[in-house]
């Protein structure tokens, strides 16, 4: 059995372009002036200067919108925030050949580009219909290789020359979680002694999310806010077996609990801490999953209550919104920038996904990351 460590990290957020301006409005406290005038705003995604110079120039064209965001988060985990920082330049330096990556990231939507463009040359419902089969001129053939479930995947193991086998992960919002905690699992069994890689990308902000979460009354209408906070991020991890004198953390406990219940009860959190606080202990700080739902947050608040009623609570989604699927990775990267957290603190952050279940990471800090 290894100990399984985080090396490196990075994200790249609507409000966050990376960890450094994460750490600013983690430390001041501010939300971001990137925020949308309305949650219906296409997210405008494009590859930075350090992901732009790593990728080959024919597969530029060929990136999905979740990849270009995750090749951002890497290249800032492997680039690192500051230059000459040691640590990251261990971990550029690092040999990735024989890791094992872990991809959690919504599919590519199929844009309404090519409808627009036929909407255009046939205005008129009639003249549309009548040449509707014409939509096939207006098509980019490279949709093909953008809309594969496995395109970020790819472009993550190009990234880093890796051939340790790739895991697409599935789970909802819960699905950063899940990817970690299979990449914890494989590393902690001695299963992928080289490390692991760990990246996840998602748009609460895309038609079907907002679809989802309007008909349920959680996304604002008419300048009205919503319950929830929606937009886009992705977050990258570099996991090691190793306790290098740059390590950001050590990952104690990943573990989820399914339930199939749309929103977790109380008594599905309650079971999933009892199970945490039996394996771990009681954490000197909870990040709390807190993603505007009333009812979602009503139950853990219950839950964390009665199992945990004397332990200090966070909450980042207030000020990085709510992205799904990378949620609880970027959670995880804002409680390590926060400097009121100190070195050594035991640390449990909380994850749930709709029809999914609910999960938990419990890591021990070991440094604030550098990003001045």
């Amino acid at each position: 059995m290894s100990r399984v460590f985080i090396h490196s990290i990075g994200v790249h957020a609507e409000r966050c372009s990376g960890l450094a301006a994460l750490a600013q409005a983690v430390n001041m406290r501010e939300s971001p002036s990137t925020t949308p005038a309305s949650v219906y705003a296409a997210p405008s995604i494009t590859l930075g200067a350090a992901a732009l110079a790593a990728i080959a120039r024919e597969d530029r064209s060929t990136l999905s919108p979740h990849t270009v965001a995750s090749l951002n988060a890497m290249a800032d985990a492997l680039s690192g925030n500051v230059p000459g920082n040691d640590a990251a330049d261990q971990a550029a330096n690092d040999d990735h050949e024989n890791v094992p990556v872990f991809t959690a990231t919504d599919s590519a939507e199929y844009g309404f580009t090519s409808l627009c463009g036929l909407m255009a040359k046939y205005p008129g419902r009639e003249a549309l219909m009548n040449h509707l089969g014409e939509i096939r001129d207006y098509g980019n053939p490279l949709n093909m290789m953008r809309l594969l479930s496995t395109n970020t995947l790819y472009h993550a193991s190009k990234r880093l020359e890796a051939h340790g086998g790739g895991y697409p992960i599935r789970a909802m919002s819960l699905s950063g979680l899940c990817a970690l905690e299979d990449a914890w699992r494989e590393i902690m069994t001695d299963r992928a002694p080289n490390g692991a890689a760990v990246v996840a990308s998602g748009n609460m902000r895309s038609f079907d999310a907002l679809v989802a979460f309007g008909k349920m009354g959680l996304v604002g209408k008419d300048e009205e806010p919503g319950q929830i906070d929606p937009t886009f991020g992705a977050a990258a991890l570099m996991l090691s077996a190793q306790d290098h004198p740059y390590a950001l953390a050590e990952i104690i406990d990943a573990s989820s609990l399914f339930a199939p219940e749309p929103w977790p009860q109380a008594a599905t959190w309650k079971k999933l801490f009892t199970r945490a606080k039996e394996q771990c202990g009681t954490p000197d700080i909870i990040v709390a999953y807190r993603n505007g739902a009333p009812l979602l947050d009503a139950a853990e608040r219950e839950a964390l209550a009665a199992i945990y009623p004397d332990v200090p609570q966070k909450a980042f989604k207030n000020l990085i919104g709510y992205t799904g699927k990378p949620n609880n990775l970027l959670d995880l990267a804002a409680i390590l920038v926060d400097a009121t957290v100190p070195p050594g603190a035991l640390i449990m952050i909380n994850g749930a996904g709709l029809g999914w279940g609910v999960g938990c990471i419990t890591l021990r800090k070991i440094r604030t990351p550098s990003t001045h």
